[in-house]
């Protein structure tokens, strides 16, 4: 490529590029290089690189320039490598850049010095904390701090979009806060916010670590737990309900109890989302039906394991609706 053809795709293109010879002596610097770092070509050229004018560290702070250059490597292997490295701005601050060293050669093949291409990556590390930020800011209920319904309708989507070859099954479950619409109306709904805090904690340290809980509307909660055994799935929800009974928070007149009804299904095979919803929702009524406070899985047998009654103490529970 000649000369003139060169120079103007250097003094054009956005990454910043530099090159040195062989005594790492920087002798030139496009403007990129000079928009990126902030040191004009007159700062810089005529100076070595080792001067550590860029002063590159790793992500753990060591200098890059004085152990690891990655100039100083293409110079001396002849080869090309790249990495991610912080470089030091002239206003003083750290800037993540992506970076390419690569040897270059003279006619006979040696090596005479090296160019760095770099590119930052500023923009590309804002714009992934702000997607994070936003991600969490959509998918999250901010009252009990899990997933809300729209991250429990992509959970389920993932779910029941994997092939139904493997002999594993989901397992589906919907739960719901006994006589809430009661406490909202007794102690107000500061109170009743506190409750749903109560239990979605309790609902999630219940849960094994693959599990998924999100928020499904109200006072109701929708798991996801994913290869597992009827048996498993039976205790699982058992140790929630049992949990939630035995938690409380402290009123003025007392302790405040709710439990829990849960109705699941266990899918092994293809089936449509929204059917397996509507089973897990009819069964949620049957507990509800026989009396709350009780888990009924799959055919609607409701669960044996049902604790006895709280003895009355210096506390308050919420009656059955």
């Amino acid at each position: 490529m000649p000369d003139d053809v060169l120079s103007i795709v250097l003094d054009n293109c956005f990454d910043g590029v530099y090159r040195v010879d062989r005594n790492r002596r920087i002798i030139s610097w496009n403007p990129a290089a000079e928009a990126i770092t902030g040191y004009s070509a007159a700062d810089v050229i005529g100076h070595s690189c080792a001067d550590n004018i860029l002063q590159h560290v790793d992500h753990d702070g060591y200098s890059a320039c004085s152990t690891d250059c990655p100039l100083a490597d293409a110079l001396a292997t002849g080869c090309t490598g790249e990495r991610r490295l912080y470089l030091h701005h002239k206003l003083g601050h750290r800037l993540p850049v992506m970076l390419r060293c690569a040897p270059l050669r003279d006619e006979r093949g040696a090596v005479v010095g090296a160019v760095e291409i770099f590119r930052s990556l500023a923009a590309e590390d804002i714009r992934l904390r702000e997607i994070e930020r936003l991600k969490e800011a959509t998918m999250t209920d901010h009252l009990t701090g899990i997933g809300n319904r729209r991250y429990g309708d992509i959970v389920l989507s993932n779910l029941f979009e994997n092939d139904w070859t493997r002999p594993t099954a989901i397992g589906v479950a919907l739960i719901d806060i006994d006589n809430f619409k009661l406490v909202n109306d007794t102690y107000g709904h500061s109170t009743g916010d506190r409750l749903l805090q109560l239990v979605a904690k309790t609902l999630r340290t219940t849960l094994r670590p693959r599990d998924v809980l999100s928020r499904w509307g109200g006072e109701e909660f929708l798991a996801a737990l994913p290869a597992i055994t009827a048996d498993a799935l039976e205790a699982v929800l058992e140790r929630m309900r049992a949990l939630v009974e035995s938690t409380w928070i402290d009123c003025e007149d007392g302790r405040l109890q709710v439990t829990i009804s849960v109705g699941a299904v266990l899918v092994y095979a293809s089936e449509p989302l929204e059917t397996v919803l509507g089973r897990a929702d009819a069964l949620l009524y049957r507990a509800k039906e026989a009396g709350r406070n009780r888990v009924v899985v799959d055919a609607g047998a409701v669960s044996p394991k049902v604790a006895a009654p709280i003895p009355p103490a210096a506390q308050r529970s919420v009656p059955n609706r």
